[in-house]
């Protein structure tokens, strides 16, 4: 083992690697004393600290490398890390609005916010409910909306992590109430009064969050102002918006990932208690009701089938096909139907067995007395919303969990083919069945 020349800061990173961990760090505190203007050793003092999870040890010697090489991006991130996993929230602003200015130039804002409901009590009484907002910005991307008076409105709004957001990248405190998010100046200006929407485009998430909440707003307010809508809407989404009667003269449409300003913002608030969801559920079937098959009428035994997915596959698919058809059942692929024709076929149905997928959101315009097999693998099986649409509707649904994958499988992820517990279907549908005849 030879000993490192003062710019062989691989060298030691790969020690460290090969756990030569002592010898990587013994020699690069040596470096940091004999090269007191060399930043490098202090990065991979601090880069060995945080391995080990010693908070205080890396912010020592990451804000020694600053010290040394004023705007190195690496340690900037790691002491504005390490400050506000501390709450630090003062320090850690000006280490990410100087990672900003560093990296990105001028032109870039970074700022703390402080998660709110929309109207907490209003959410407690767990009805549809909006509000009025004036004067804030909103991400086009995540569709969080900031004021200036530093709060931002982001899980009752649309639902997503906010964490995740490319304009906060994981800077939470330890509570996840306080964020710090970097974003460029707006350019675009919203001064029409509008309605936000969104455009996520994931059917399920378009139809259960997007759509559903407008359950909130008087007609006055969805038929007489703009709707503010990603530019870059699927043809589902357009099919949709010409059948809630939105012309595109109030279609707001503004560029995804960016940050703009809203003069006046109507916004209604995700729908999450039963009650809420049932009532936002019955006012979308109202709007679709010619489209639905009459009640009365509903006796269709349906399978939902994912075979047009890019991903998460039933291996065995065939097989199960074939037993339910056995039992009269007609297979649907949504992805290859019109909205028109998926409302058709969930509203004609009394027992669905589908597997777990974006297009089983569809359930909503299922008559009150249909029941489901939910089919899900294990990775997949703590996604409950389509049990709590049914369970807002009082309606019987069985999930099947499966837990046999592809052989070859390297990993299991919520995306990875699986096999269908044909079985377990089975008895499930066939319990379900005979309920209805008892």
């Amino acid at each position: 083992m030879r000993v490192p020349d003062p710019d062989m800061a691989d060298l030691l990173q790969r020690w460290y690697e090969r756990r030569w961990k002592r010898t990587a760090e013994g020699w690069a505190h040596v470096l940091a004393r004999m090269r007191p203007r060399d930043a490098g050793p202090c990065r991979l003092l601090a880069r060995f600290a945080a391995a080990r999870r010693d908070a205080q040890a890396a912010k020592r010697w990451s804000d020694e490398a600053l010290q040394r090489r004023p705007g190195d991006p690496e340690m900037l991130e790691m002491a504005g890390a390490l400050r506000l996993a501390s709450d630090d929230v003062q320090g850690a602003l000006a280490h990410f609005g100087e990672l900003a200015r560093v990296t990105a130039g001028t032109g870039i804002v970074t700022r703390a916010y402080r998660q709110q409901h929309l109207d907490l009590a209003a959410a407690r009484r767990g009805m549809p409910y909006y509000r009025k907002l004036d004067g804030v910005l909103v991400d086009t991307a995540y569709w969080s909306i900031m004021t200036p008076q530093g709060t931002v409105y982001s899980a009752d709004v649309h639902g997503r992590n906010l964490a995740n957001s490319p304009l906060v990248r994981g800077r939470t405190t330890p509570d996840g109430v306080t964020v710090i998010a970097s974003y460029p100046e707006p350019a675009v200006r919203v001064e029409d009064e509008c309605i936000l929407v969104g455009g996520d485009d994931n059917y399920s998430h378009w139809l259960f969050r997007d759509l559903l909440k407008l359950a909130a707003l008087e007609d006055a307010l969805l038929e007489g102002y703009p709707w503010l809508l990603n530019s870059d809407l699927k043809s589902y989404q357009l099919e949709y918006l010409d059948l809630l009667g939105v012309p595109p003269h109030r279609r707001r449409l503004v560029s995804r990932g960016e940050v703009i300003t809203c003069d006046q913002l109507i916004v209604p608030a995700l729908l999450t208690s039963k009650r809420a969801i049932a009532t936002g559920i019955d006012w979308l079937r109202r709007r679709f009701a010619a489209l639905c098959v009459p009640q009365a009428q509903a006796q269709a035994l349906v399978y939902v089938s994912r075979a047009d997915a890019a991903y998460r596959h039933v291996l065995n698919e065939d097989e199960l096909v074939s037993a339910l058809a056995g039992l009269g059942f007609e297979v649907v692929v949504p992805g290859r139907c019109s909205v028109r024709e998926q409302i058709r076929a969930f509203s004609s149905a009394k027992l669905i067995v589908a597997v777990h997928g974006a297009a089983l959101t569809n359930m909503v315009y299922a008559p009150a007395h249909a029941a489901y097999v939910e089919v899900v693998s294990s990775a997949l099986a703590r996604m409950d919303d389509f049990r709590r649409i049914a369970g807002a509707r009082g309606q019987r649904m069985s999930t099947v969990v499966c837990e046999r994958y592809a052989p070859h499988a390297q990993a299991i992820h919520p995306n990875s083919d699986y096999y269908a517990d044909i079985p377990a279907v089975m008895t499930a549908v066939e319990r379900l069945l005979q309920r209805e005849i008892a």
